[in-house]
């Protein structure tokens, strides 16, 4: 079987999607399964296997309605090029989100009569209105609700995170078939080799990934700043794409290294001493446990 991937990014990406989707991409080549994963430009040329868009993947720091614009555009661009190759493939698996990016990607598998797999890491609209953005009265909110529910009812399975989000959307859509795939670490990467590196000199408390709008920003300033009143020599270190203010108020015993590739990632979480990883108190959150957490686990 000749199957579709469509991931907003694809390894080697430093971020949840990527490492969600390489290891269902490992695992169906193995099986003997050929495959295109669909993505954005954001990851290099010439990566096995892909097809890039013209457009980049939407980013945390964006404003929202730059966020949509670039989710509908991304969306456009892969699911024309699902539509142009609808005779090439057999099959597809959609990961979300992007929300609108994903929802505009199913529509156009649904228009080239292509079945497909519905892959959902945050239930979109609802964290809209955990966050604030828009009121679960509005009409706004019943739109893209019944824009979610249409996604889900064309999809031949619908597989999602937690078991937490699994009793939430079956209550709600009791005869549709969903499905648990919890995420993990890789063993290939997290190997048994990491429990003999040094750890830092210094005790270290580590976050690495994006630190986007479900994470708690003051807390971490907070714990940070109390930490290090108690006790100057525990230090705070932080990997990946960040937000400004992190950088406005850096606190004395933090340091910020750039995303990096998940194999030198590994190293560097293996020679810290605890991982942390904390998000907002939200509704939508509650049935959330973010993929990070799985790097700190095989770390």
């Amino acid at each position: 079987m000749t199957l579709i991937i469509v991931s907003s990014e694809y390894d080697p990406m430093p971020a949840a999607a990527a490492s969600r989707v390489k290891p269902w991409v490992d695992e169906l080549i193995n099986s003997g399964m050929e495959l295109q994963i669909l993505t954005s430009n954001t990851i290099p040329k010439n990566i096995s296997r892909t097809i890039r868009s013209f457009f980049p993947t939407p980013s945390n720091n964006d404003f929202l309605p730059v966020r949509l614009l670039k989710e509908i555009f991304l969306g456009f661009d892969l699911g024309l090029k699902i539509f142009w190759s609808r005779h090439d493939y057999k099959f597809c698996i959609i990961t979300s989100p992007p929300f609108f990016m994903a929802c505009i990607c199913a529509f156009f598998a649904k228009l080239a009569n292509l079945p497909f797999i519905f892959d959902v890491r945050d239930r979109y609209p609802r964290v809209l209105t955990d966050l604030g953005y828009l009121k679960s009265t509005g009409f706004v909110y019943r739109i893209l609700s019944s824009l979610e529910g249409w996604v889900y009812r064309q999809a031949e399975v619908i597989t999602t995170v937690t078991n937490g989000l699994v009793s939430e959307l079956k209550s709600i859509y009791p005869r549709l078939n969903f499905r648990l795939v919890r995420n993990g670490f890789d063993e290939l990467v997290f190997t048994d080799e990491a429990l003999n590196f040094n750890k830092r000199t210094s005790f270290t408390v580590v976050y690495h990934g994006r630190l986007g709008r479900f994470y708690d920003l003051e807390l971490y300033l907070e714990i940070m700043s109390i930490v290090h009143d108690a006790d100057s020599s525990i230090r705070f270190l932080m990997i990946g794409e960040l937000p400004k203010e992190i950088q406005l108020r850096k606190p004395p015993n933090l340091q910020i290294l750039p995303a990096m590739k998940l194999e030198k990632l590994a190293k560097v979480l293996s020679s810290c001493h605890a991982g942390i990883c904390l998000l907002r108190d939200l509704p939508a959150m509650r049935s959330a446990f973010p993929a990070k957490a799985y790097d700190y686990i095989g770390a």
